[in-house]
């Protein structure tokens, strides 16, 4: 999943921040993509504030009674040429995660 985080403000930033930043809500994104499926990949920023992301996972996982010790959480980083391009990250929830949202 690509949500829209392009535009003028990316270009201008140094760390990018999703929560100040991306529209729709990435909040909303990250609930709905758990309701479709256990496992989700984002292309997101190459300057994407990772902890930021980590928090808001955590958040949402919490919000569902589940814990994210449980969740398999991957970064890729995506090159060409030489040059950081993106970031794709991968998250996976646990069998036993997937049996408790149901």
């Amino acid at each position: 999943m690509s949500p829209p985080w392009g535009g003028v403000k990316y270009k201008n930033s140094d760390v990018y921040s999703i929560k100040e930043l991306m529209t729709p809500n990435i909040y909303d994104i990250v609930r709905t993509s758990l309701e479709i499926a256990p496992k989700i990949i984002f292309f997101l920023p190459r300057t994407l504030d990772l902890t930021e992301l980590y928090g808001i996972i955590d958040t949402v996982l919490k919000e569902k009674g589940l814990n994210f010790e449980n969740i398999f959480f991957d970064v890729h980083v995506l090159k060409s040429a030489n040059k950081i391009k993106a970031l794709m990250i991968i998250i996976s929830l646990s069998i036993e995660e997937v049996k408790d949202l149901k």
